[in-house]
């Protein structure tokens, strides 16, 4: 009896109901479109305002890298868990610290340079290749009296102050240094980069030897077919010289299965400050923040052609089995970038100094080549190491003036090509036409 009165019921409001329905799959179907882009990486893209800066790009996927979720304000302190260690090496001369100063109050009222978004705003497109979206001049809101202070200054413009000064690091450009630095030669041939010293860095397992291992020595399982060439590869490859056999990248950490392809949790195991070099730069930046690996034709520089479809990993560069150095620091960049930069290198005079260490006419480290600068040789007391982080360098250019340039050349010489954009298309080849000016002042 329900059943009919039930079924009865049903056709007598048969228009409503399907009027519900109707609204109820609209109002669901929307908020699924609408709303699902919210959570997910590659969705998050269509709802951007503007793209984000260009140092950026690779993270305007995934939106709670810098904002609280349904939250538009951009967080400071999103800012410096990528960038406040950076800072702190290069010895930030414009600190937040330094504005907690009561001081700057009233300065601060035209420009709050303590907070980084001030000067950084994202989706903006008054962005310059830098990151920076507020005017050139924008030194003058705190240092207009420095024309009357500094008599030689006075026929300088504020929108060219970046040409000597680096806002958050002006230790490589105060005049003191440059006078110390600027009567060096333009070239010292006898030139070259520290030997990395990897002994003592890598701690391996007690059940491995770091004696050499040889072809018969492989422990790669029996039931798996031995690829001769891969077999080859490994025996003159990095790995087996250091005495690291098969299992010990293939096996599952804590298991004995067998991985095909291990991924990078499994190279940061010896190497963690390579690793966190990678993740800190743009070539593994969406690894730091759980996002899938850079696919090369989602690069904004120019790329070869048939590069598109590779994904950015520790083989992509070094050449899984062989692991080459060598490799690496050329053809592991050349296979993928493909700017003038780039494209010039091979004839430029870096690249003949390459050439002549590989056939032993130079000794080990007076090569030039593309890792000699963009990942170049860090030192402490006790250890040499490579910087796996390939950004660390490149904005401002003069970032790499004490760690890169002044290893062969001289201070005036390099900050002078680093300020030519000609000479770095050309990658260093021929003369610079426009000198930079300011060192003049250091005659007087």
């Amino acid at each position: 009896m329900i059943t009919d009165r039930f079924i009865i019921w049903l056709w007598a409001n048969r228009s409503k109901i399907l009027l519900w329905l109707g609204w109820f799959s609209v109002t669901l179907g929307g908020a699924i479109y609408f709303g699902l882009p919210f959570f997910t990486h590659a969705e998050q893209e269509y709802y951007l305002p503007a793209p984000v800066n260009p140092p950026h790009h690779q993270l305007q996927e995934n939106c709670q890298v810098c904002h609280e979720p349904f939250n538009n304000t951009q967080r400071q302190e999103a800012c410096l868990s990528c960038h406040a260690k950076e800072l702190k090496q290069v010895n930030d001369s414009h600190s937040i610290n330094k504005f907690n100063d009561p001081r700057y109050h009233t300065k601060l009222q035209k420009l709050d340079a303590s907070r980084c978004i001030t000067c950084h705003a994202e989706h903006t497109e008054n962005s310059d290749r830098h990151g920076v979206t507020i005017a050139g001049d924008f030194c003058k809101h705190c240092h207009a009296e420095i024309q009357l202070d500094l008599r030689d200054h006075k026929n300088f413009k504020f929108d060219g102050c970046q040409q000597c000064h680096n806002y958050h690091d002006n230790t490589v450009l105060y005049k003191d240094f440059l006078k110390k630095h600027h009567h060096q030669a333009d070239t010292d041939k006898q030139a070259a980069l520290p030997a990395r010293n990897l002994s003592n860095r890598y701690q391996q397992p007690p059940t491995y030897s770091s004696e050499p291992l040889n072809l018969l020595q492989q422990d790669s399982p029996i039931d798996i077919p031995l690829d001769i060439k891969i077999a080859e590869e490994w025996e003159n490859g990095a790995h087996a010289q250091a005495g690291i056999n098969c299992t010990q990248c293939h096996h599952n950490e804590g298991t004995t299965a067998w991985i095909k392809k291990p991924s990078f949790s499994v190279c940061q195991q010896c190497h963690k400050q390579e690793y966190q070099g990678f993740i800190s730069g743009q070539h593994g930046i969406r690894l730091k923040h759980d996002m899938p690996a850079l696919q090369i034709s989602e690069a904004q520089l120019p790329m070869q052609a048939n590069a598109g479809e590779l994904t950015l990993s520790c083989s992509s560069c070094h050449k899984a089995h062989r692991f080459s150095t060598k490799h690496a620091a050329v053809e592991g960049c050349l296979v993928c970038h493909a700017d003038q930069h780039s494209l010039a290198y091979k004839k430029s005079p870096h690249y003949q100094l390459w050439e002549a260490e590989r056939r032993g006419e130079l000794k080990a480290g007076q090569g030039v080549s593309c890792a000699s600068c963009h990942l170049p040789r860090l030192q402490t007391e006790n250890e040499t190491w490579v910087e796996h982080n390939q950004s660390a360098h490149l904005y401002p250019n003069e970032k790499m003036l004490k760690t890169v340039c002044m290893a062969c050349h001289g201070v005036e010489f390099s900050l002078t090509a680093l300020n030519d954009d000609t000479m770095i298309k050309n990658n260093f080849t021929g003369e610079v036409v426009d000198p930079i000016s300011g060192f003049s002042l250091l005659k007087k």
